[in-house]
């Protein structure tokens, strides 16, 4: 059986800059890095899970989407740690797929690079800063927690609007990683 998280990209592992295109830019969300070691410690395998419309949209290049990506790994690689995954949807949001999250192609594709199938899965959990990532984790039924950095604070105050119970909401990936079993 394996423990898997998925985590959303910008505002949960990287500061969310708003259609990132600088590599020079990518900068680590506070405790990012010690969250994801503890993770690590804990036997989860790590999937990042984003959805990348600035290039569908026109805003980023492919170049420069490559360059975020590479630059997030080396980041990642220069704090001792890196990701098992990552998931990307660069479409515009109107381009109906699977892939866009909060549909589920991106797991089913990450799952299956990584030969895992869900029915092996003892533990999932998702962990995100927008509505999109907690709705994915709903749709893998994940243990959704919701991270207050990026825009988990806009997050939090509108499913509080319309849901009686938000999912479980921490400050930071340190946080989260430290209630996994």
């Amino acid at each position: 059986m394996h423990k898997v998280i998925f985590l959303d990209r910008d505002g949960v592992i990287i500061e969310d800059a708003h259609y990132l295109r600088d590599p020079k830019r990518v900068q680590l969300c506070p405790n990012a890095v010690e969250g994801i070691k503890i993770m690590r410690t804990k036997g989860y395998t790590l999937f990042v899970v984003s959805n990348q419309s600035g290039v569908g949209r026109g805003y980023i290049t492919m170049e420069e989407y490559r360059a975020v990506h590479e630059r997030c790994v080396e980041v990642l690689a220069s704090k001792g740690t890196t990701m098992d995954g990552w998931g990307y949807y660069i479409h515009a949001p109107d381009i109906e797929c699977e892939c866009r999250k909060p549909n589920i192609g991106m797991v089913v594709k990450l799952l299956s690079d990584a030969h895992m199938h869900r029915s092996n899965l003892d533990h999932v959990v998702m962990i995100g800063d927008r509505e999109t990532d907690i709705q994915l984790g709903k749709n893998i039924n994940a243990q959704c927690f919701l991270v207050l950095t990026g825009k988990g604070s806009e997050t939090y105050i509108e499913l509080l609007k319309r849901e009686s119970e938000p999912p479980h909401t921490e400050h930071t990936l340190l946080e989260i990683a430290n209630l996994l079993p």
